[in-house]
């Protein structure tokens, strides 16, 4: 890494990745609209979107309520850190939508929760949500959850957090872990990135420790790479971890 504070006004990289390192076998792909940042409205309701893959090693026992738990564990944690600056409310998170199936014909196992999180107060009505599945739910897939309409994509603040280890056991530098950070703005023509860097830490830091066997106590970046997508315009940070 560079011993000189990087330009983080323009897209940039710095860092050097292993030779032969096939990324994206293991990390996070994540999206967040910039109001998930700010304090939420008494009564709104933001929706999180968490997912989880893996590859098993037998389609006999995909282990399907191991993966939904941790992805319910970590939409339910996410939806702490929304805040609310209206006094006498407390956080409520409902279900919205669940599933847990295999990718057709491939060693692939993915479970997804959309949880809905709003703050309410005392005495107002719960909106209701689907129930948490029975331990023997898990015994095979269910159905797939359905998408966001473009409606609900548009007018929600939501975030969009996808999990996935598909690590070959036999390939090199199976211990880097990728961060991919994008979130919404308004153009691309202006980004300051130095922010979005530093939050991209933050949820690097955040997912390691939510999972145990790859927790580490202080982040080793080996590369970083920030730059802005169009159509829509999202500004984007790429995070490399040596774990």
């Amino acid at each position: 890494m560079s011993a000189s504070l990087p330009d983080f006004s323009k897209p940039g990289e710095e860092g050097v990745l292993p030779d032969g390192f096939t990324r994206w076998r293991w990390g996070v792909a994540y999206t967040v609209h910039p109001k998930f940042h700010a304090p939420v409205k008494y009564g709104e309701e933001h929706r999180i979107i968490v997912s989880v893959l893996r590859k098993i090693a037998s389609a006999e026992d995909p282990g399907f309520a191991g993966l939904y738990n941790l992805a319910a564990r970590i939409a339910r944690a996410r939806a702490s850190h929304l805040k609310c600056n209206d006094p006498g409310t407390f956080l409520y998170t409902r279900i919205r939508a669940q599933g847990w199936f295999m990718h057709g014909d491939t060693n692939l196992a993915r479970a997804a929760v959309t949880i809905g999180a709003m703050y309410l107060r005392k005495g107002d009505t719960l909106p209701e949500g689907q129930a948490v599945p029975a331990a023997e739910a898990f015994a095979g897939p269910s159905t797939m959850m359905p998408a966001l309409s473009p409606e609900e994509l548009n007018t929600r603040v939501y975030e969009v957090y996808a999990d996935g280890d598909i690590r070959d056991p036999a390939a090199a530098n199976m211990n880097i872990f990728g961060m991919s950070y994008g979130v919404y703005v308004p153009s691309a023509a202006e980004v300051d990135y130095a922010p979005l860097v530093e939050r991209a830490e933050e949820l690097a830091g955040f997912h390691l420790s939510m999972t145990p066997a790859s927790s580490v106590d202080t982040l080793r970046i080996i590369r970083r790479e920030w730059f802005c997508a169009t159509n829509p315009d999202i500004a984007v940070v790429h995070l490399y971890i040596q774990t």
